[in-house]
């Protein structure tokens, strides 16, 4: 080996005397085999962020001997020697490159050039955090044996978690609340304020005893020994009920980065399941991220289960602020307020549900803003009166959450009309019973890239309609992203005339109150915002993407070569929106693998008529005539449509645009009896995007559409040019675009632009809108976009039908909910309608508010029930039959 690399210096001398004219000659320097290797490290270095691997040798009494007998030694400096000595290293990424997901939106541009590396956009890996790195622990047989146990003792947390009682109940704020709430109790009983009475102080005792009471059962008590029991527990537990918890390492290492900052940290997750609130902890705590508290209902506040959650960061408030409705309870939510906002200023970390509970649908829930008011009203008041600039900041982190399989929850119970079950110690213990008699497959986890609160603000704050953002420009960061220093541009934003303020007049749901109209909207927008950057980051799981493809286009079944072929090319179409998915392999056994999840009552499978299993499916000989079948019974087809909802976000504005085709046109498309007539079908792009818009205001609460910040017209517009480059909608020719008044029109214009005109001679001339066909090619494809809607579309019809039971008489929400549930069952045992999902509960509850949405109905209270009736301008039964009419025409007969 030595000979060689003499030979190989031996040529570089020759190279270095070679004749002075020769520009090609390489220097010695360059080609020595030091200096070869040092610019391979520093090559791998600058691209991979750290240096190669060096492997470990193990020292054993037969390599030492070998070694001793070898005569030739390679040297260190060899590079033929280590190459052959050391195995290949592959780069730490995988080779599929996924897409970015969970990227700030544009009108956030400093955030989004801020919070960001280089290997996020160029291949972002995934990583399985069930999957222990291994451990060094050669000195100690004992600890290799017990990896799990040994990782858990050496992960350190060295974060503080602070003691704010007394700064809570100590506050401004608090002891305000404490004044309100005597002089309310006084007022009550015919006495007069006055602070030397017996029971004045008597009142004041009560209300500061209540006020210490509400903040201890509020009060998460971080128990950092817990975190690294329940850290070995769910790495143990964990490792038995899921394959995997994906996550993309590149995001946690630029959120990782991002809390470098020393700004605290809001994560907004979407809520499915339960394990949603230790899942995220255990995540960052694995990545060495500080543990957030996490806001949970108090329903959850259970015998033992509570402790535990409370320990882990978990702090429990109520469903309702007021016990009382019409009166409001001033201390909790002075507790509750005050309680967020110290956490705020101490540089904690916070988590809660921006959609309030858990999604029975697998839709995103219309967010709640109530606790992301008090983080805005905390940035707000920290404005400066002299230049009007925020002070303070906080970052945002929506998270998106997929399950392959519902973990908790009997969400079809809920969705067929049925009380909710409340949780209970027993309950609690039934339902981990039930988590290990089977397996739930994958978890995948999005964290969306960080965005500042004081940008959305001070870009958001002179007015949210214009939805301008020429304020704040564009900033390009150089160097380490994790420059501080990046974000101090937001201050040398010019403020507005208009600011928003803290509002102080204590009017708000959740303790916050709202002192413009302005700020009200822009808090909704931000949480619409929020929202939509989770649903967009959610990765789409293998039984999300079976049931979608089922229930949208073979809800007759289909054989098993079609399916293969359907979900390859629907998988092309995700990956192409730029949604990621949650699964790799060959399409064969992803649907086997779907189907082992979902269960023989949701999917049957079939060979020749007879049920087979799961496992038939790999059998690439005999499988090819295995049919598949989804369950359209009740309540199967709700479970089954939970799965899917996730995968109709993709397509949402293709399928409004499809299902204003057909009532733009006309014609019942989806109906077999008009397949002549769908050729000679005609729409203009005006009236198919008028009736788009119509559809997106009535599914308000349906589907998150555009990001607040965008224009929904211009979207739909887009959407429709979409159409038209798939060749879904034929274009129309040049020579068939104008008649002859239109060419005279234009000749006229063009004679005009040479000669001069004046703009009033063309007042009475006009461009004729394009008509548009429909591809006869793609018809298939046109219905399988048409249907997706149509189980809501019929709900929303019915939901109309039974309005006009409020002409003779108001009536309870309650009781007028379950006379539509009870019609919309009925429909479905009888036939009448093809879409039993249309029964969801939450679809009749959603179409009801949007009808008060809509202004066709209103709502009061009487004592503690909720009244709907009719407003004025459709109190009639011509108005309600005009509403009737026009969702009938989105119907597919």
């Amino acid at each position: 080996m030595a000979s060689m690399m003499d030979s190989v210096n031996a040529v570089y001398a020759k190279w270095d005397r070679a004749p002075n004219g020769n520009s090609f000659s390489p220097s010695k320097q360059q080609y020595s085999a030091d200096n070869v290797l040092a610019n391979g490290k520093n090559a791998w270095k600058s691209k991979f962020k750290q240096l190669p691997p060096q492997p470990e040798r193990r020292k054993t009494a037969k390599s030492a001997t070998r070694r001793a007998r070898s005569a030739v030694q390679p040297p260190v400096s060899s590079i033929v020697g280590a190459f052959k000595a050391s195995p290949s290293v592959k780069p730490p990424y995988n080779s599929w490159a996924r897409p970015l997901t969970g990227q700030c939106c544009s009108c956030m541009p400093i955030s989004r050039d801020t919070f960001v590396y280089n290997a996020v956009t160029e291949m972002p890996d995934i990583t399985n955090v069930l999957r222990l790195p291994e451990l060094s622990c050669r000195h100690s047989k004992i600890l290799s044996a017990f990896c799990n146990v040994t990782y858990t003792y050496r992960h350190t947390v060295r974060f503080g978690y602070p003691n704010i009682t007394e700064s809570v109940l100590r506050s401004p704020r608090s002891q305000l609340a404490v004044e309100r709430t005597v002089q309310e109790l006084l007022d009550q009983q015919g006495l007069p304020l006055d602070e030397n009475s017996k029971a004045y102080k008597k009142e004041k005792k009560k209300c500061e005893g209540k006020l210490k009471k509400l903040f201890h059962i509020m009060n998460a008590m971080m128990s950092i020994p817990l975190f690294k029991i329940t850290g070995w527990f769910l790495n143990t537990v964990l490792g038995a009920l899921l394959n995997s918890v994906q996550v993309h390492n590149s995001q946690l290492l630029v959120l990782k980065d991002a809390t470098l900052c020393g700004k605290p940290v809001v994560y907004l997750p979407m809520h499915r399941s339960h394990l949603d609130y230790i899942l995220l902890t255990y995540i960052l705590w694995h990545y060495g991220i500080r543990a957030p508290y996490v806001a949970a209902g108090d329903n959850l506040n259970i015998f033992g289960f509570g402790r535990i959650l409370r320990s882990l960061g978990g702090f429990f408030i109520r469903r309702r602020l007021d016990k009382e409705v019409g009166k409001k309870d001033h201390l909790y939510r002075a507790v509750l307020s005050e309680y967020l906002e110290e956490l705020l200023r101490r540089g904690q970390s916070l988590e809660f549900f921006i959609e309030g509970g858990r999604s029975r649908s697998g839709k995103a829930y219309y967010p709640k803003a109530g606790l992301l008011s008090i983080i805005v009203d905390w940035v707000l008041a920290s404005r400066n009166e002299t230049d009007g600039i925020l002070r303070l900041d906080a970052l945002i982190v929506p998270v998106g959450i997929s399950y392959e399989k519902i973990i908790d929850g009997d969400f079809t119970r809920e969705q067929m009309g049925m009380a909710k079950k409340p949780e209970s110690f027993w309950s609690t213990v039934k339902a981990i019973w039930k988590l290990f008699s089977t397996t739930y497959g994958n978890v995948r986890v999005d964290f969306c890239q960080p965005f500042s609160l004081k940008e959305y603000l001070t870009v958001n704050e002179r007015s949210l309609l214009s939805r301008s953002v020429s304020g704040l420009s564009p900033v390009t960061v150089l160097g380490n992203p994790r420059l501080q220093d990046s974000m101090q541009d937001l201050s040398k934003a010019t403020p507005s005339n208009d600011l928003l303020t803290r509002a102080t007049s204590g009017n708000s749901i959740y303790g916050i109150d709202i002192s413009k109209e302005d700020e009200k909207v822009v808090i909704d927008a931000l949480a619409r915002h929020i929202l939509y950057n989770s649903m967009c980051a959610t990765a789409i799981m293998s039984t999300n993407i079976l049931a979608f493809d089922l229930l949208s286009n073979y809800r007759r079944g289909v054989s098993l070569p079609e399916l293969i072929s359907s979900i390859t090319k629907l998988r092309e179409t995700i990956l192409t929106a730029n949604r990621d998915v949650g699964f790799v392999g060959q399409t064969r056994n992803v649907i086997a693998h779907a189907c082992k999840l979902l269960g023989s009552n949701l999917v049957a499978i079939e060979r020749n008529g007879a049920p087979v299993s799961w496992q038939d499916i790999y059998d690439e000989e005999g499988g090819d005539q295995v049919k598949i079948t989804p369950n359209l019974s009740l309540p199967h087809v709700l479970e089954l449509s939970y799965y899917s909802s996730s995968v109709i976000s993709v397509f949402q504005l293709k399928s409004l645009l499809a299902c204003s085709i057909c009532a733009a046109s006309g014609v019942a498309l989806l109906d077999s009896s008009t397949e002549d007539q769908f050729s000679s079908v005609s729409v203009t792009k005006d009236e198919v995007v008028e009736h788009a818009i119509y559809l997106a205001n009535l599914f308000k609460y349906e589907f998150l559409f555009i990001a607040p910040c965008k224009d929904l017209e211009t979207e739909l517009s887009n959407s429709f040019e979409s159409l038209i480059s798939s060749e879904l909608i034929l274009s129309p020719e040049a020579e068939d675009t104008f008649n002859e008044e239109a060419q005279q029109w234009t000749s006229r214009i063009a004679r005009k632009a040479i000669y001069g005109f004046h703009e009033e001679e063309l007042q009475d001339h006009y461009v004729p809108d394009k008509q548009y066909k429909l591809n006869e090619a793609e018809k298939d494809q046109f219905r399988r976009l048409s249907v997706l809607l149509q189980p809501m579309i019929e709900c929303y019809w019915v939901v109309s039908c039974k309005l006009h039971t409020l002409l003779d008489h108001d009536q309870t929400m309650a009781e007028l909910t379950k006379q539509i549930h009870q019609d919309l069952m009925l429909r479905v045992e009888q036939g009448i309608t093809n879409y039993g999902e249309c029964v969801a509960q939450d679809m009749v509850k959603n179409a009801l508010h949007s009808m008060c949405n809509m202004k066709v109905t209103e709502c009061y209270d009487i004592a503690s029930e909720k009244m709907i009736s009719l407003t004025d301008a459709y109190n009639s039964e011509q108005s309600l039959n005009e509403i009737n009419t026009r969702l009938g025409s989105y119907r597919p007969l």
